[in-house]
């Protein structure tokens, strides 16, 4: 287990040291200088993440997206979006790459 501690350590500091980890933080500080724009971004992730919970989600996907429209034409909501967005996929991906290199029968739900 000491060897696997080890190696994740060393896969959280790649990951943080990344340019993808890195810009984030950076749109991160950006958005964070205005705090009732994060605010409402947050509001915004919020919802989508609630949105994704449930069974039409697709279909109400366009209201999310046109009550959100203003908010995702400035710049710096854009480049956060994206920017978290990219770390999400840069997880995803380790993870994906883990569990295909695994033998871990896991049934089909």
């Amino acid at each position: 287990m000491r060897e696997i501690e080890a190696c994740l350590e060393a896969l959280l500091d790649s990951i943080h040291r990344s340019d993808i980890y890195q810009n984030y933080l950076s749109c991160e500080k950006n958005l964070e200088l205005n705090p009732e724009q994060k605010k409402k971004v947050d509001d915004l992730r919020t919802a989508a993440f609630l949105l994704h919970q449930e069974e039409d989600w697709f279909e109400k996907s366009d209201t999310l997206n046109e009550q959100f429209a203003e908010l995702r034409k400035k710049p710096e909501v854009n480049a956060y979006l994206e920017a978290e967005l990219a770390v999400c996929k840069m997880i995803q991906r380790i993870t994906e790459k883990i569990c295909d290199n695994l033998e871990i029968r896991i049934p089909e739900i």
